[in-house]
């Protein structure tokens, strides 16, 4: 059969056109598979990406845990350097030097009187001074509310009337008196309070300091776990 100049069959068309499309269909699936390598490349290398963020917020982290530590450890540093610690003044009944503590005949009544000295490297900040007695119960408080720096002396006076019904009708029986001070750092920091027990055996006049413990308190002046504590549990 002859074919015209130009033109083909209908049977080679068809032919032409199958092999265009398995030829389109190749192109496409060899664009498929270029597309499927390209894609897990991009998987990869987001993965690689991520990879490397996560490494460098945990290095981050890291730093910023040992910035926090560095400027904890430093924090406590600054407290210390601070920190006022009152404890009980060492006194002689015999000889000359601070008087001990003692019960007075004040204007308003009974009072007793005592010392306390600041032995910390900071000026301590007095908010009160209360008196219990053996038992517990609060028989006097003072709010001094003024600063002893470093060295110095606290005197303390409180009023003790609850106990003077007891005192004046036995004034050398044996007796417990607890001070509790509660006192600050100058910025109002680290409170902090001292219990001083003063004791007095039948037939003296001055107390002795038996026992001195010094507690951490929280924003509410609860104390907690003892910091130093002297003499008998």
């Amino acid at each position: 059969m002859l074919i015209a100049a130009g033109w083909w069959t209908t049977d080679h068309v068809l032919a032409l056109t199958n092999v265009v499309v398995a030829a389109a269909a190749a192109g496409t699936a060899i664009v498929a598979v270029v597309s499927i390598r390209s894609s897990g490349e991009i998987v990869t290398a987001a993965k690689d990406q991520a990879k490397a963020t996560k490494e460098t917020v945990d290095a981050a982290t890291k730093q910023l845990e040992l910035g926090e530590s560095q400027l904890e450890k430093e924090r406590e540093a600054l407290q210390l350097a601070i920190r006022p610690i009152l404890v009980d003044v060492q006194t002689n009944q015999l000889g000359p030097g601070p008087m001990p503590a003692r019960i007075a005949e004040g204007e308003d009544g009974l009072l007793f009187v005592a010392q306390s000295r600041n032995v910390g490297p900071g000026a301590a900040f007095i908010h009160n001074v209360s008196a219990f007695s053996q038992a517990g119960n609060l028989v006097g408080r003072t709010f001094s509310r003024h600063v002893v720096p470093p060295g110095e002396t606290l005197d303390m006076t409180v009023g003790v009337d609850a106990l003077s019904q007891r005192i004046n009708a036995e004034p050398y029986a044996s007796l417990v008196i607890s001070f509790i001070i509660h006192y600050t750092d100058v910025g109002g920091g680290q409170k902090t309070e001292t219990v001083i027990e003063f004791s007095r055996r039948p037939g003296e006049l001055y107390f002795s300091v038996t026992r001195v413990e010094l507690r951490g308190c929280n924003e509410d002046w609860i104390p907690g776990e003892s910091i130093v504590r002297t003499g008998p549990a």
